[in-house]
């Protein structure tokens, strides 16, 4: 047996990640690679230096849980970014960077990114209301009846095929696109 790779793959939104290890049996009759079947359980690879750098597997781990959390706190600054400059941040921004910089599902990320948004739009409120930009009754005459929407909007996510929501949410922005160029 030898290894031959570790990956973490997100399995659902309210699950942790799971540890996938992919072991190779070379010592088949014709002597071909096979990979192991589907329900065995998963190994921890051991720390020991990996051939030819003698770098220890879980140094080479630590960097990339390291580079994924550079790159998560990457995307919440931008979304941060753009939600004091324009009012936006959690759809147009931080989902598209889950889905293509991180791998996330398009289900995994929208959750993701309404979490997180839940801290960004706090913080932009408070800093646009010392500027005196917040109307706190209109707020409320959108916030509230929006409950509505995200109720019904997360129900129809939930039934309507991923490869689908991505097509709407292609259109949505090139249409917003559109509108914003346009006189």
């Amino acid at each position: 047996m030898s290894k031959v790779g570790v990956a973490y793959a997100n399995v659902d939104s309210l699950k942790e990640a799971v540890h996938v290890t992919a072991d190779l049996d070379t010592s088949g009759p014709s002597g071909e690679s096979r990979a192991v079947s589907p329900g065995e359980p998963a190994r921890d690879p051991p720390d020991e230096p990996l051939a030819g750098c003698g770098v220890a597997r879980s140094t080479i781990m630590g960097a990339m849980v390291s580079r994924r959390t550079l790159t998560l706190a990457g995307v919440g600054t931008a979304a941060g970014l753009f939600s004091g400059l324009f009012g936006v941040g959690g759809g147009i921004v931080m989902v598209p960077m889950l889905v293509l910089a991180l791998g996330y599902g398009e289900r995994e990320a929208t959750g993701t990114s309404l979490a997180a948004i839940v801290v960004i739009a706090g913080v932009a409120a408070a800093v646009q209301g010392l500027y005196g930009n917040v109307r706190l009754e209109e707020a409320a005459l959108v916030g509230v009846p929006a409950v509505g929407g995200v109720l019904f909007g997360t129900w129809l996510q939930q039934r309507v095929p991923t490869k689908a929501i991505s097509l709407l949410f292609a259109a949505l922005l090139l249409a917003s696109a559109v509108e914003l160029a346009l006189p």
